[in-house]
């Protein structure tokens, strides 16, 4: 779990959208988590399975803004790293590859208002870039 906050952090740092920690007009709530997930204990070419979840709240109001889940299989690179650090690069990998504007987008959220003050909705920042916690 501390690998994908780490991820969710570089991310945010690196789309230059502030990470702050009390509610307001323009803040999102962004929970992370993993479900299913399935470690291999043979040495065979994949090192397990997991879903990987997200899920946006308004901060102000406490409504579920969106929830995407993305399933993915960790390989085994066969570089002879040991397991964690493969595991630690796979999180970082599917953070990174979260398309959130695309989620936006199918679940019919991309025609939303944007509050005054506010940089953009939740579809004009989460294109390829990793959800963020503010987009202020």
């Amino acid at each position: 779990m501390a690998s994908l906050e780490q991820s969710l952090i570089d991310g945010a740092e690196e789309a230059r959208i502030p990470i702050v920690q009390a509610p307001g007009e323009c803040v999102l709530q962004v929970a992370m988590g993993l479900v299913g997930v399935e470690i291999e204990r043979t040495t065979s070419r994949s090192i397990g399975r997991v879903t990987l979840v997200v899920e946006f709240r308004d901060t102000l109001s406490g409504q579920p803004l969106l929830r995407h889940a993305t399933h993915n299989t960790i390989e085994n690179e066969g570089t002879g790293a040991p397991r964690g650090n493969q595991i630690r690069q796979a999180f970082d990998e599917m953070v990174g590859e979260m398309n959130i504007g695309g989620a936006v987008g199918a679940a019919g959220l991309s025609k939303s208002e944007i509050r005054s003050g506010c940089l953009g909705t939740l579809a004009d920042r989460g294109g390829a870039i990793p959800p963020a916690a503010s987009a202020r």
